[in-house]
């Protein structure tokens, strides 16, 4: 989280006095790509407003407002002299402002809320879910909703759990498996040269024929975790 916190970062903010630019401008300079957008994001949120990226390439960023004939668009450019990027053209008006303020803002990502967060983790390890959600809610106005997104459990197979997440959650819900907790597991019973690489190379295969090639090699090394590495689990 603190990587993505610093890559994104408007350039003057390494020092939690100084305040990022207000707004946005021609000429407006940041030091990376992450932080033009993220300055972006932070601004358009702050105001209510949402855009569409228009173009986005290595030297290029182009955005719109997604509202109709709405004449709001930002262009800017890496400069290869500076090393930065710039904003070359941009017109700050709105004309599709609503009266009526929604309470959500699909700009508002999870590294959205990193960056607007990360002060306070620095300073308090404990933040909780509530607090975040009111951080945001305090900032943007906008209504953080936890458990919107599709669920993924990810275990080591372990039969106990296994039983609790049919028990416990309805479907749809995707159950995946962490390979490495699963080799940890398979070395305590199984006293194999090479063990974690076989297992990690069936892991790996990007094909169902080179994934059957795998493990028709663990099967001749070692059947028994051939077994249990395919036991009620398909190829995918």
């Amino acid at each position: 989280m603190d990587v993505t916190y610093r890559n994104t970062m408007v350039p003057g903010v390494d020092d939690d006095n100084v305040p990022p630019p207000v707004g946005i401008g021609v000429g407006q300079r940041f030091m990376t790509k992450d932080a033009l957008v993220m300055h972006l994001k932070d601004y358009c949120i702050s105001r209510h407003v949402q855009f569409r990226v228009h173009k986005s390439g290595p030297t290029v960023y182009s955005v719109r407002c997604t509202g109709d004939q709405c004449p709001w668009h930002v262009y800017a450019s890496c400069s290869m002299k500076l090393n930065m990027w710039k904003v070359r053209r941009c017109n700050d008006e709105h004309t599709c402002l609503n009266v009526e303020l929604r309470m959500d803002n699909r700009l508002c990502t999870s590294s959205v809320i990193c960056n607007l967060i990360m002060p306070n983790v620095r300073t308090s390890f404990t933040l909780s879910p509530y607090e975040i959600i009111q951080l945001v809610k305090d900032k943007y106005h906008i209504q953080v909703v936890r458990g919107r997104s599709p669920m993924c459990i990810i275990s080591d197979r372990h039969s106990g759990i296994i039983r609790a997440v049919r028990d416990v959650f309805p479907r749809p819900h995707r159950h995946r498996f962490c390979i490495r907790h699963i080799i940890a597991n398979l070395n305590k019973r199984y006293s194999v040269q090479d063990l974690n690489k076989m297992v990690w190379r069936c892991a790996r295969a990007e094909t169902v024929a080179q994934y059957n090639h795998e493990m028709q090699i663990l099967k001749e090394v070692c059947s028994g975790a051939k077994a249990e590495l395919t036991e009620d689990m398909s190829p995918e």
